[in-house]
């Protein structure tokens, strides 16, 4: 009886090897059947290699402030500093500091000041975006009256908030809170009216 038993064993145990033999030598067979159609395994491997690549990944956090061609809307005060004024700009690439230099073109702020630092985040839901300038920033700022501070304040908020899709700017100057003598901006802002 053990003898039959263990015949029995053996004899499925062939019949399944010879089973998956002929599977996987009819494979090949199908694959030349019908050579217009991609192979199931190249497509989930080609697909498997562009979710794992962690160049891309990496690159794209550091694309992340490069919006490419486009179009923004640059913010700047009017002549008599009673109101905002609108202007659509064409750009190669939207960046923070390719904004910038708009807004200086625009007599917003002085030439010299430079982004030292751009980062757009997520915040409690929000996107929101930490942008600190230089120094030269600080010493721009001091120098105009209380009126033309808030249309500075705006113009730069609006404009950048409105290219980035963003709710809510923080700027800083050499990572310190700005404080002009006629106000201090030491938290986030939303886009000025």
């Amino acid at each position: 009886m053990k003898r039959k038993w263990i015949w029995g064993i053996l004899m499925a145990a062939f019949l399944m090897v010879g089973t998956v033999g002929c599977t996987i030598e009819n494979e090949p067979a199908k694959k030349e059947e019908q050579p217009n159609q991609p192979v199931q395994d190249e497509v989930q491997e080609e697909v498997q290699d562009e979710v794992e690549s962690p160049t891309e990944d990496s690159n794209e956090a550091v694309d992340e402030n490069h919006l490419g061609a486009g179009t923004i809307t640059i913010y700047s005060q009017n002549e008599d500093v009673s109101d905002f004024e609108k202007k659509d700009v064409s750009l190669e690439d939207i960046t923070p500091e390719n904004i910038l230099a708009e807004l200086s073109a625009e007599g917003v702020l002085a030439s010299d000041v430079r982004v030292l630092n751009f980062e757009k985040k997520d915040m409690d839901g929000e996107q929101v975006i930490e942008l600190d300038l230089s120094e030269e920033f600080n010493r721009y700022i001091k120098e105009v009256g209380s009126a033309a501070e808030y249309y500075i304040m705006g113009s730069i908020c609006n404009t950048y908030l409105e290219a980035y899709h963003c709710a809510k700017i923080h700027i800083t100057v050499n990572g310190q809170t700005l404080e002009t003598g006629h106000a201090e901006y030491p938290g986030y802002m939303v886009k000025f009216a």
